[in-house]
């Protein structure tokens, strides 16, 4: 069934071009139609239609020749998984502004998805030569490549990357936690360990490493290194942590122990009930 508002707006288009004479009917008629493609677009996106809004919005950049609108196809293509469409975009963002290195985290996060891996890894490359923090650079693209589908393929191109930054934790960090959800745990087990080394003091990359040591049979291990943690930090989130540690190796009475301290002190806390 025809959308009655997307009926109005096409009737009213095609007035508008009607009435573009002389001189300035093709200014007008784009105009017209850079209107409408927005208008649609802005329909589609309110309807959650990304594929439409794209396909409008990607239009509408086309004919205007702008930037944000492009950038904004990469953004709807992204969230609603349009590839083909997100590469176009952002290879014409990227003619439109060829300075701006923001454009190469969407073509790697596409290319990443058409299955071309190298590329992808060139593309990030070129973000982190634009700039001067690598560290906040490389855990932003790590937060971003943990949301891809493909765990595996994002976890290669990570350590890709990482080979140039082998003294950075944070790098080997993020490595860890996408090696144990794509299951390679002797990547995730390697990297977590040298995340420690490298920033001892660092109570995530602790618990992490303790929780990657249960998953990889080092159980003792990994409960002792939990244990000392929680005897030096006296935050609830990493009481909290050695608890599920406690219960996932099996130690169900210790765990209760430990849960019922933390509700003394914290009545009713829902993560420890």
């Amino acid at each position: 069934m025809a959308n009655p508002m997307k009926t109005l707006l096409a009737i009213a288009v095609t007035w508008l071009a009607g009435c573009a004479t002389g001189t300035l009917q093709q200014t007008s008629n784009e105009r017209v139609d850079l209107d409408s493609h927005l208008v649609l677009a802005a329909i589609a996106r309110e309807q959650q239609d990304g594929a439409e809004a794209a396909e409008h919005y990607l239009a509408a950049a086309q004919i205007s020749s702008d930037p944000m609108l492009a950038e904004l196809v990469c953004e709807i293509a992204r969230q609603f998984n349009l590839t083909e469409v997100g590469l176009q975009a952002a290879q014409f963002w990227q003619a439109l502004s060829p300075g701006n290195p923001r454009v190469h985290q969407f073509l790697g996060v596409f290319r990443l998805r058409l299955g071309d891996r190298d590329g992808a890894v060139a593309e990030f490359e070129q973000l982190l030569a634009a700039t001067d923090n690598h560290t906040a650079a490389l855990v932003f693209l790590i937060e971003l490549l943990a949301n891809e589908s493909d765990v595996r393929a994002a976890t290669w191109v990570v350590s890709q990357l990482a080979v140039q930054y082998p003294e950075t934790p944070e790098v080997h960090y993020g490595l860890a936690r996408l090696g144990l959800r794509s299951g390679d745990y002797r990547l995730a087990l390697d990297n977590a360990e040298r995340a420690v080394e490298l920033q001892p003091e660092w109570v995530e990359a602790q618990l992490l490493y303790a929780r990657i040591l249960l998953i990889a049979g080092r159980v003792e291990e990994g409960l002792a290194l939990a244990a000392s943690i929680a005897e030096e930090q006296p935050e609830l989130e990493v009481h909290l942590q050695y608890a599920e540690l406690l219960l996932s190796a099996g130690q169900h009475e210790p765990a209760r122990v430990l849960l019922d301290s933390i509700l003394a002190k914290n009545p009713g806390l829902p993560e420890a009930v």
